[in-house]
């Protein structure tokens, strides 16, 4: 074995480093941590624990194909750019949707998901188009710095954005406010939402110290003061658990309502099938938030449980892949959950909207051409072809 290797023998599934001479000169040895470690060993966690994914080793990287998984996150963001299209157009150009507070949170809902969709979609061809190659200094600060900020933003403006919609329909419910009221409460809470997360998410740039051991402000290591790392989870935590929390809380309200109105109406009826009927009835409610939480979820805990420790793994590459484009393809189910499943709103997509009116003009193009008109049908059966002939025989 190597002698120049032996400083990094100790807690190899920690360090994952190697040694190499500090100049050609000199025989003196050191260990090239992983940005997750450091120390003589490397043993000593640096950084928070958001930066697990550094500690997968090169060898359980070997058999991951970058190119597959960017692919797969290509596609999932041309289907949700035109499912957060189609939903937008269908809020927007429906008076009926955007007189409405509910309609101001959805147009909002599917302008976020559109942004993140084509931020998603570029990036991902970008990356097939550099062939992975290593960015250069200012693209690295594009993609960590503001892409990070302005990724982070959007994503929690939609985990509030959602808990918005079910929080306004609980209150049209309940009679606490009309359908119709004015829109002055939904442009100040979304003002309010849109100033108030990117601020959040300013921190790391903001409170991030300088690693010593890099040539330039590496914007994705998260690298906090103990202090500022507790405001910062404390905020992630907020931001993500205040949503499924509060939904949770007025699912809970809302069929406790509406079990006792139906009960009002039927008294042979039992709780279970009240139960049943009342959630097929109403999933275009409590259907959204409940996927959204199922495909976001898995990334957010496997992020929370991971450290440089455990990650060292292949199936922690692997599981790490398959988090995050669930993650992804929440945003592609948009049109289908809070348009599709909603009566009101799929015959206003119809009715009003461009794609719907262009999508009713092809059908029936299509089956105009496709059914024969009485002129043809006249055509045919008077043309000469058709007409009998008769045959005399020359005996």
């Amino acid at each position: 074995m190597n002698s120049l290797s032996m400083p990094c023998l100790v807690n190899v599934r920690q360090n994952n480093g190697k040694c190499f001479l500090l100049l050609n000169t000199t025989t003196t040895t050191y260990c090239l941590c992983n940005r997750c470690f450091t120390g003589n060993q490397c043993e000593i966690e640096q950084y928070s624990n958001n930066l697990w994914i550094y500690g997968i080793s090169t060898e359980n990287k070997k058999d991951y194909n970058p190119y597959n998984e960017t692919i797969v996150r290509s596609i999932l963001g041309i289907i949700s750019f035109a499912s957060n299209l189609l939903s937008l157009q269908t809020f927007v150009f429906s008076k009926k949707i955007r007189i409405t507070n509910l309609g101001v949170y959805l147009i909002l809902y599917s302008l976020t998901g559109l942004s993140m969709s084509i931020i998603q979609t570029v990036f991902a061809f970008l990356n097939l188009t550099l062939n992975f190659k290593k960015v250069s200094k200012m693209n690295h600060l594009i993609q960590c710095g503001f892409m990070y900020l302005l990724i982070n933003s959007l994503n929690y403006c939609l985990c509030w954005l959602w808990l918005y919609i079910a929080v306004e329909r609980v209150l049209i419910v309940y009679s606490f406010v009309s359908l119709y009221d004015s829109r002055r409460r939904s442009i100040i809470s979304s003002i309010l939402l849109y100033t108030l997360i990117p601020l959040s998410n300013i921190l790391p740039i903001l409170f991030g110290r300088k690693g010593y051991s890099y040539d330039s402000y590496d914007f994705c290591l998260l690298n906090f003061t103990s202090i500022v790392y507790i405001f910062y989870s404390i905020f992630n935590y907020i931001n993500y658990m205040a949503s499924p929390l509060s939904f949770a809380f007025a699912c809970i309200f809302i069929f406790k309502y509406l079990i006792e109105h139906r009960r009002n109406l039927v008294n042979d009826e039992s709780f279970r099938s009240s139960l049943a009927l009342i959630a097929f009835k109403h999933c275009d409610f409590f259907l959204p938030p409940l996927i959204f939480c199922l495909l976001t979820s898995p990334h957010f805990i496997f992020d929370k449980l991971m450290n440089c420790l455990r990650a060292d793994s292949l199936e922690v590459s692997h599981t790490q892949s398959v988090t995050r484009l669930l993650a992804d393809s929440a945003l592609a189910s948009t049109f289908f959950f809070y348009v599709c499943l909603s009566k009101l709103y799929l015959q206003e997509f119809w009715r009003t909207s461009p794609f719907g009116r262009f999508f009713i003009h092809v059908k029936k193009r299509i089956i105009y051409c496709c059914k024969p008109s009485k002129a043809k049908i006249y055509a045919v059966q008077h043309s000469p072809s058709s007409l009998p002939t008769h045959t005399h025989s020359l005996l």
